[in-house]
């Protein structure tokens, strides 16, 4: 990956705050992928670490179902997008917030919350009970005990786990269908399971295709992003705010944390993070190019266990930044974000407005609009 744009970028501009995200349009090349292998089916992403209106907006042009579970990535999605609004135990003011901006698409995981839905809206409003059904045997008595009229989202995880063909998915679904219509109940969306990678679609698709042929054309059959084929288009700039020496180590100090922004990483002992600097191509350079140092990049804590990397690296000057690239659990949610196009060369300096990106985003030739061409 030629970072070069991207340094000449952070060097040549100011920001607000010490780290920002590098968002590239990879995420468009992904989604518009499963979109084309699973014609029809309807993908739905619930963002997490990072939740900026920008970002949201930019998924607002893919099609994307957002699932929305708590208030603050409430506060920021564009009312202009399709929204489904879902979790356990959903609090009374969450559900009076989420109608009061004009999102009435509920799926909901218990009777309570069905409960609260409808006492908190004036009018009826659309919503569905999810079920979990990894074996139809466990939903006979769930189904039966559903409420009248109201629609059921089954979860059913069958068709990526690699342990059932086309057939046994098949005749798994339409045994729900059968129970849900001798109860008087009516299924309305069958969620297929997370995509996690671009190649969970070879997994996927044949039952997909093989579901559509025989299903009503009013049930919706639902596929999830998983958090990791989202991150992966997401790299975080960090500024360097402070350089020393330490035990023959070169301690660079960042304004991030491991307690804070990168808390996500904590419990897993085996991530080490993958970390560029100027000059760098990730694996471009030709041995004996790169002169390292022992090197440990800390948070700014000053806790002594609020270590980034530990490990090599070229010298970085004060001031300067380096990018973690694989850090898409980053908690981002307060940082600027800088868009690139799929390679990494073409950046916008203009955080976009919505109406930049209403139309045809997925066969653009310029998906983030007119931008702004670095050189080094």
């Amino acid at each position: 990956m030629d970072t070069t744009a991207i340094f000449s970028y952070l060097n040549g501009s100011d920001h607000d705050s010490n780290t920002v995200i590098v968002l590239s349009n990879k995420l468009y090349e992904n989604v518009k992928y499963i979109c084309s292998e699973l014609s029809g089916v309807q993908v739905m992403y619930e963002p997490l670490a990072v939740n900026q209106p920008e970002f949201l907006e930019l998924l607002a042009t893919l099609g994307i179902t957002i699932k929305c579970s708590n208030q603050q990535l409430l506060n920021n999605l564009p009312t202009t997008h399709n929204v489904l609004i879902g979790s356990g135990n959903l609090s009374q003011n969450f559900i009076k917030s989420a109608l009061s901006r004009g999102f009435q698409h509920f799926v909901v995981g218990s009777q309570g919350d069905v409960a609260r839905v409808e006492a908190a809206a004036e009018d009826a409003v659309p919503f569905q009970l999810a079920l979990a059904a990894d074996e139809p045997a466990d939903l006979g008595n769930t189904i039966k005990e559903c409420p009248l009229g109201i629609p059921i989202s089954v979860t059913f995880t069958g068709a990526l786990t690699g342990q059932s063909d086309v057939q046994d998915v098949g005749s798994k679904v339409h045994n729900i269908l059968e129970m849900a219509q001798f109860h008087g109940r009516e299924v309305r969306d069958i969620f297929m399971g997370m995509v996690n990678d671009v190649n969970d679609i070879a997994l996927l698709k044949p039952s997909i295709l093989a579901l559509k042929e025989t299903l009503p054309h009013d049930i919706t059959l639902t596929v999830e992003l998983g958090q990791q084929i989202v991150e992966s288009a997401i790299i975080v700039a960090t500024k360097i705010t402070g350089k020393s020496s330490h035990e023959g180590n070169t301690e660079y100090e960042v304004d991030m944390s491991m307690f804070g922004e990168l808390a996500g990483y904590m419990d897993d002992a085996d991530h080490t993070f993958d970390i560029m600097v100027e000059g760098d191509h990730h694996g471009g350079l030709e041995a004996g190019d790169a002169v390292l140092s022992p090197s440990r990049v800390l948070g700014n804590t000053g806790d002594i266990d609020d270590v980034i990397f530990s490990g090599s690296l070229e010298d970085v000057s004060e001031d300067g930044w380096i990018l973690l690239v694989n850090a898409g659990m980053t908690d981002c949610r307060d940082f600027d974000i800088i868009l690139l196009d799929k390679n990494y060369r073409t950046l916008k300096a203009v955080k976009p407005m919505l109406s930049q990106f209403q139309s045809n985003a997925l066969e653009s030739p310029d998906l983030l609009g007119p931008a702004i061409r670095v050189t080094a």
